[in-house]
C-alpha cells in the first residue's frame, strides 16, 4: 500500500524535508500511547516506536492505480 501511494502521489516530498520546498505538508508524530506530537523544522521522523505511526496531510495524487498502468488522472486529486 505505501510503495502504491509513493507511484502514485508526491507523497515522498513529505518524507524528505529537503525535496519539500513547496507548500510543506502538516507532519505529525503518533507515538506508541497514540499521543500525537507536530514534527518542526529538521526535527527526525525515524526512528519510529514499535506501534508508533507518521500522519501526513495535503498530498496530490496524480496517477491512477497499478491495474490501469498509473496513467497520469485527468484531474488530480489535492490535499488528501
Amino acid at each position: 500500500q505505501e510503495e502504491n501511494i509513493f507511484r502514485r502521489s508526491n507523497y515522498y516530498r513529505s518524507l524528505d524535508m529537503d525535496l519539500d520546498d513547496g507548500k510543506p505538508a502538516d507532519r505529525v508524530y503518533c507515538t506508541i500511547n497514540c499521543d500525537t506530537k507536530p514534527l518542526i523544522g529538521g526535527e527526525k521522523m525515524y526512528p519510529m516506536d514499535e506501534f508508533g505511526a507518521i500522519y501526513t496531510s495535503g498530498l496530490t495524487v496524480f496517477r491512477q492505480p497499478e491495474n490501469n498502468g498509473y496513467d497520469f488522472m485527468d484531474t488530480p486529486v489535492y490535499d488528501v
